[in-house]
């Protein structure tokens, strides 16, 4: 999940992803380069297809830098048509 600028102090946030369960199976989560030194970041994928993540931070992020702030990785299922889903 990229961004191309932060808001001014950015601090901590939370990000809700849903994907369809039946094309795509979730490996794994992880901090971008942008979060990587976030002193709290949860993920939780207890919901089938659901992805959410809070992440926050003790040292507030200046504004204007850009980059990734999640990093997924999704497996396609091998009988997914191309195209939209869902």
């Amino acid at each position: 999940m990229q961004v191309d600028e932060l808001p001014a102090d950015l601090e901590g946030g939370w990000f809700q992803l849903a994907y369809d369960p039946a094309v795509l199976s979730l490996n794994a989560v992880r901090p971008g380069e942008l979060t990587d030194g976030f002193t709290y970041f949860n993920v939780d994928t207890s919901q089938t297809g659901l992805v959410l993540v809070h992440l926050a931070t003790t040292t507030p992020m200046h504004a204007g830098r850009g980059g990734n702030l999640l990093e997924l990785d999704f497996l396609v299922a091998v009988d997914a048509s191309a195209g939209a889903s869902g």
